[in-house]
């Protein structure tokens, strides 16, 4: 039926859960010698070829939940969630995980690597672009704000998980993942329709 078809199409933004008042707020990677590694390297950058050991700091510390929303909107899993996705080969070829050192427990990165063109510039609430008077010549034209993003579902068909490509700090998932992840509670996230 129809209401099936349109709930298969589905497609979710990953956002921080703004409900939970103990949430840790990690900050960006930093090498051994603590060198911190911009969290752009793992929003739509491509896979992290990076050999050297990882770790990071919070503050402030709270309670550490499945999935946590770092610098960038770079996702931070628990090893629950990196299992869940090993499972059965589950996106292997769209997610990367690195560890990251945090005290004496390991978190990881969730790299995600497609980045697909999916805005729906007609339907979105609100897209603010670089203009030439903001001083940032190479972004001119490029978007600088979306508010109420809305996604075309026919390029985002059969994508599990992705980045919108010019709007990289969103994490877009399929009907079936928000599925997946709600089943296994998975916390620390929210999911908005987009």
């Amino acid at each position: 039926s129809q209401k099936v078809k349109r709930a298969e199409n589905s497609s979710y933004s990953v956002v921080f859960d703004s409900g939970l008042s103990d949430y840790t707020y990690f900050g960006e990677p930093m090498t051994e010698n603590g060198d911190v590694i911009d969290w752009w390297h793992f929003s739509g950058s491509g896979r992290w070829e990076g050999t050297e050991p990882l770790k990071v700091a919070a503050n402030p510390i709270g309670k550490l939940y499945d999935m946590s929303m770092a610098p960038g909107d770079v996702p931070y899993v628990t090893k629950r969630v990196v299992d869940l996705f090993n499972a059965g080969k589950l996106l292997s070829d769209a997610v990367q995980f690195i560890p990251l050192r945090y005290g004496v427990n390991t978190i990881y990165i969730m790299n995600i690597l497609p980045v697909v063109s999916c805005v729906d510039e007609e339907n979105t609430e609100s897209i603010m672009r670089w203009q030439s008077e903001d001083d940032e010549p190479d972004r001119i034209g490029q978007y600088r704000q979306i508010i109420g993003l809305r996604v075309d579902p026919v390029r985002l068909k059969g994508i599990d998980i992705c980045r919108g490509q010019g709007w990289e700090v969103s994490i877009l998932i399929s009907q079936r993942l928000r599925t997946l992840l709600e089943a296994h509670h998975v916390k620390g996230v929210v999911f908005w329709p987009v």
